[in-house]
């Protein structure tokens, strides 16, 4: 079947067209995901702080717990570091 040359035009518009339209897909899932990863790292990055922050006020409350002790009998014990380092267990008059 031999094609006229309005339809062969018809046919390389038509292929144009779905070859941009295809480009512009192509440009806006780009778009949307580096927004996707913008996104994440941000969140990555939000979680990661509160993290830090939830275990730096557990180390502290941990730290402070270790200086308080309990003898067998429910004696409150303050526990003092020397200067070696070592610990020594001072009962809190009170």
């Amino acid at each position: 079947m031999i094609k006229t040359s309005k339809e062969v035009l018809k046919k390389r518009a038509d292929a144009r067209f779905r070859q941009e339209a295809r480009a512009l897909d192509g440009r806006k899932a780009m778009t949307e995901y580096e927004a996707q990863v913008l996104a994440i790292r941000e969140k990555t990055a939000r979680l990661k702080a509160l993290r830090l922050a939830k275990e730096a006020q557990v180390q502290s409350e941990e730290s402070f717990r270790q200086r308080l002790g309990q003898c067998g009998d429910g004696e409150l014990l303050l526990v003092a570091k020397d200067r070696t380092h070592s610990a020594q267990n001072v009962p809190i008059a009170g």
